[in-house]
């Protein structure tokens, strides 16, 4: 994935991909924001083209704990 694609900035909000899981119809990215959230929502792309057709609405999972030491 190119480096351009794996991380950036949202209003003022860093993210960074965690994966992608690519599937027929287009797929599903995981990503984490500054704050240690993480979401995911599946994309589906057209198979002739490249455009996308549709980007599903932003599933957030709880925050991910930080434990002593760990940056």
């Amino acid at each position: 994935i190119s480096s351009k694609l794996s991380g950036g900035v949202v209003g003022e909000m860093s993210w960074s991909l965690l994966d992608w899981l690519p599937s027929a119809e287009g797929g599903l990215l995981r990503l984490e924001l500054a704050n240690g959230h993480r979401g995911k929502f599946r994309i589906a792309l057209d198979p002739i083209s490249p455009a996308v057709l549709g980007i599903s609405d932003v599933q957030f999972q709880a925050r991910v704990p930080q434990f002593e030491g760990e940056e």
